[in-house]
């Protein structure tokens, strides 16, 4: 999956890249992303840190890579820029937008199938009758919907089943939809959210957005 050839949004810039393209001595990094990775105990979790600063340095974003307390990405405010970064098997992809976004990439997959009633309701599980998608294809989706209304709320502990609501998918294109959801948390104060919903070479793909 290559979001280069993509335009999904027209104020989101994707970017992806596999792990095997990581240039991990060229990586420019900040002095405190330099002081990060030496406490990364993991060799993959050093590669996921490096790859999204490539793809952030591509993107030619000129700030370092912060986390809120809810582990929620975000750069410089002085950049009026918000970002998201999402991966899944040997991809990593890099969203920049000038709206608050979030984004969440899956392989498609039985285990998501598997575990559908921990995470959607009967009504969101039916909504695949709706479109040509096969019931695995929109199951993956729809977790990745939820994953992504998740990153851009960075509300601590929203709950996928009670507090997300998928309400309707439309099929806009053979390979991408359109999913309106709302937040049922009742101090939240942006609840309204569309999302757009893409399946590629076996992976699926969700863009969160605030309508509101």
């Amino acid at each position: 999956m290559n979001f280069d050839s993509f335009q999904i949004h027209p104020l989101v810039q994707l970017k992806s890249a596999r792990f095997n393209s990581l240039q991990m001595e060229a990586v420019f990094l900040y002095p405190e992303e330099k002081s990060q990775i030496i406490h990364l105990q993991s060799e993959k979790r050093k590669k996921e840190f490096l790859m999204a600063r490539q793809l952030r340095n591509t993107l030619q974003i000129q700030s370092p890579i912060f986390y809120d307390e809810n582990g929620k990405p975000y750069l410089d405010s002085a950049l009026q820029t918000h970002i998201s970064i999402t991966h899944s098997s040997d991809i990593l992809v890099f969203g920049k937008s000038s709206i608050e976004i979030g984004i969440d990439l899956e392989k498609i997959q039985s285990r998501i199938t598997r575990m559908i009633g921990k995470f959607a309701s009967e009504q969101e599980k039916n909504l695949a009758a709706t479109i040509s998608w096969s019931e695995e294809e929109w199951q993956t989706t729809l977790w990745c919907a939820k994953e992504a209304i998740y990153k851009l709320c960075g509300l601590r502990g929203l709950a996928f089943k009670e507090e997300i609501s998928v309400l309707t998918v439309a099929e806009i294109e053979k390979n991408r939809v359109l999913i309106q959801a709302k937040i049922l948390r009742p101090q939240s104060i942006k609840n309204k959210i569309e999302l757009i919903g893409l399946k590629d070479e076996g992976f699926a793909f969700a863009l969160a957005y605030f309508k509101d």
